[in-house]
């Protein structure tokens, strides 16, 4: 991509969803980097869990910052393609936030940053579904924290290690492909009542 297209994206994206899960990455990380309770695995997997709630919540509060949808959908670029692009600076800060993480885990287990990992993909698929199916920035929100919760709650007790990992992929690609549909039918992203 083009330099002052990405910078354009960045900008209405915000500048604040696209850094939340870099600092947040670099806090958590100097967080278990200094932290000397010897808690070790489960402070690293603590702060994993924090950076893909912060990931996904910046992430809801990126995609939904389009107020004119349908001047969007009046233009030559697709606005599946506009939001692809969005979703990418998103998921590359968040990508980043994660490595600042690890860099600072000293030797934490393959399956703590795997974890982390399908733990993000999911909860970026979920706001991404949610930025296109719910009304506004507090909805989709509320799905992230939902599908959160739900996660820590209920699938970390049911399904852990690699097989956890499987099915938060698993579960990340039915948002996913539910977004990705519904970007792709201008009926679907008009508000109600302006069709």
């Amino acid at each position: 991509m083009q330099l002052l297209l990405c910078r354009h994206e960045i900008r209405r994206c915000g500048v604040g969803s696209v850094a939340a899960p870099l600092v947040a990455g670099a806090a958590l990380g100097a967080g278990v980097a200094v932290s000397t309770d010897g808690a070790g695995t489960p402070g690293a997997w603590a702060a994993g869990a924090a950076l893909s709630l912060v990931a996904g919540l910046a992430t809801a509060a990126g995609l939904s910052r389009e107020p004119l949808v349908e001047l969007h959908l009046t233009l030559p670029t697709p606005y599946r393609t506009t939001v692809g692009r969005r979703l990418l600076m998103l998921v590359g800060s968040a990508a980043i936030g994660a490595l600042a993480l690890a860099a600072s885990a000293h030797g934490e287990s393959a399956a703590t940053a795997a974890h982390v990992a399908g733990l993000t993909t999911l909860l970026l698929a979920v706001a991404a579904w949610a930025c296109v199916a719910l009304p506004s920035a507090g909805a989709a929100s509320g799905a992230v924290i939902g599908a959160w919760l739900g996660v820590l709650l209920v699938l970390d007790r049911l399904a852990q290690g690699s097989i956890g990992v499987a099915v938060f992929v698993a579960l990340a690609t039915l948002p996913a492909v539910s977004a990705h549909r519904a970007l792709g039918d201008p009926e679907r992203l008009l508000p109600r009542g302006a069709s």
